[in-house]
């Protein structure tokens, strides 16, 4: 086991907002950067306008944006809100992360259960600003995860590595052979192999049964919505279906209300 520092909620949640706000800013590089195949790390942070380099602190996240009234500070051409924004909700899903999983402030912190949460609600964010536009998911965002998973198992109260080993077996290699077989009977791909690596990333946060209710009912959801919004749009059904919103979205609905739902769904099977 790892052991953690026991803090307050109400200290904890102001952490995770600062790492939210850190991780946001990062979260900006990636959304830039991923879908024009430019490398994460290299060349450091600067001006898309005349390509002069941020100064470290201008780079400060949301407080940079307002020092610079955003503005380039070499250039003065205009530095797009998206950059606060992003770095703002990251910060502010960080607080809710914590809130959900430990709604009482005055309880210690849970360590083993908020990581996931705080790792699957902020990645949210770039998930969805670059999957839907270009059906591509991070890498850095679903390694991450799987990383994140099998830390999070070794803590008190997580739910240990065996499970989290399996949960990442049964996510990753059952969607992958579900997409694999669904792939050939339609003689195209059916899924990305982004959203095996999410799920994987989930099921090692979770375990393999929440990891399969949250894809399952991603795919409803999915169906839900995008059906109707291509009728609309009169989109072909070929068009590639940007999965991984949905997957980012149910992961922390099954993590926290998982086993209510769960149990709820086969009391169905009671009535009948």
């Amino acid at each position: 086991m790892i052991p953690m520092p026991e803090i307050p909620v109400w200290f904890g949640q102001w952490i995770f907002v600062a790492f939210g706000l850190a991780l946001g800013s990062f979260f900006n590089v990636l959304i830039y950067r991923v879908p024009r195949n430019l490398p994460i790390a290299w060349p450091p942070s600067h001006c898309t306008t005349c390509g002069a380099c941020i100064r470290p602190w201008h780079n400060i996240p949301l407080f940079g944006w307002l020092m610079l009234r955003g503005r380039c500070k070499d250039c003065r051409s205009l530095i797009s809100i998206q950059y606060p924004l992003v770095e703002g909700l990251c910060g502010l899903l960080g607080l809710v992360a914590v809130r959900l999983v430990n709604p009482n402030a005055d309880a210690v912190l849970d360590w083993a259960r908020v990581l996931p949460m705080f790792w699957m609600m902020i990645t949210l964010v770039p998930i969805c600003a670059v999957d839907f536009p270009y059906q591509l998911i991070p890498d850095t965002v679903t390694v991450g995860g799987i990383a994140f998973g099998f830390v999070a198992a070794f803590l008190p109260s997580g739910i240990g590595w065996q499970q989290s080993l399996i949960g990442f077996g049964v996510a990753g290699v059952g969607l992958f052979a579900f997409s694999w077989l669904i792939g050939k009977m339609l003689k195209r791909d059916a899924m990305g192999f982004g959203d095996v690596k999410l799920l994987a990333g989930f099921g090692a946060m979770m375990g393999p049964g929440k990891a399969i209710a949250s894809v399952v009912a991603a795919s409803f959801v999915a169906l839900l919505i995008m059906v109707p919004w291509r009728l609309v749009r009169r989109e072909s059904n070929r068009e590639p279906l940007a999965f991984g919103p949905f997957i980012g979205i149910m992961g922390p609905v099954f993590l926290v209300w998982g086993n209510s739902i769960l149990d709820w769904y086969l009391g169905l099977f009671r009535l009948f």
